[in-house]
């Protein structure tokens, strides 16, 4: 019960990162599958919000004062932010087929990240907190991950939606790790699968041994087997010479 207290009040503590870690997930899962159908889509959704958004700024003029209304200027405001957002709902394709730079900015995005993530692994070590090594290798993923990506050494831009994909799974695992993993156990547990597998390799070796000693004795018992009636007729045929030679022995003592 108290586990559960204290990792619902920790879940609650850190809902937005929490909300974070699951966006990454989801984004990463659709980008491996579907990346121009998800770009897509997050492109209509922001054209989308930006039409809303227009409607409020046309909405807060018509509602203001005159005077106060000439100096916010949220008419053209809205009317530029609502232009926007048609374009996006409407043109969405334009931006499918400036595809590579959307990578690009993908990138750009990852490199930020990776900057934050340093500083907090910094502020980890410094501060002697459990999750400095966790912090730390996030923070070196992102930082890769965006040098691969911006350096562009593949030709195919499928590839790199592959890896930014990668990236955001990989990503959000470890951020929950940062959150709720002790790393003293997530290293004893790591510890003991490495040393059950061990047992069950030993185990199995030490079986395949005894079945080949098995076997080894089973094919000396059958050979032994095999070799008892050619000796018994070796030892019968000086037996019946014997008689045989009386006999030759005989007319001459006659």
């Amino acid at each position: 019960m108290n586990k559960m207290k204290a990792f619902s009040s920790k879940l609650k503590e850190n809902a937005a990162s929490v909300i974070l870690c699951l966006c990454e997930l989801i984004v990463g899962i659709l980008l491996l599958f579907r990346p121009v159908g998800f770009t897509r889509g997050i492109i209509i959704a922001f054209g989308l919000l930006l039409v809303i958004g227009g409607g409020v700024c046309i909405y807060r003029y018509f509602k203001s004062e005159a005077e106060a209304a000439s100096r916010q200027q949220n008419l053209t405001k809205g009317l530029i932010i609502v232009m926007v957002g048609l374009f996006c709902v409407l043109k969405s394709q334009w931006f499918i087929a400036v595809f590579p730079i959307l990578t690009i900015l993908y990138g750009v995005v990852i490199l930020f990240t990776g900057a934050y993530k340093v500083q907090y692994a910094v502020d980890s070590r410094r501060l002697k907190k459990k999750n400095f090594l966790t912090a730390c290798i996030s923070a070196v993923l992102a930082l890769l991950f965006a040098a691969i990506i911006l350096w562009n050494p593949f030709k195919n831009s499928g590839v790199r939606w592959g890896l930014i994909a990668v990236y955001l799974i990989v990503e959000a695992i470890l951020d929950c790790v940062v959150l709720f993993g002790d790393e003293k156990k997530i290293a004893a547990f790591v510890k003991n699968k490495k040393e059950a597998s061990k047992a069950r390799r030993e185990e199995k070796a030490a079986q395949k041994a005894e079945a080949a000693k098995s076997a080894e004795s089973e094919a000396a018992q059958m050979a032994a087997e095999s070799a008892e009636p050619v000796s018994e007729d070796s030892s019968s045929a000086p037996a019946a010479a014997e008689p045989a030679v009386s006999a030759v022995a005989d007319p001459e003592t006659k």
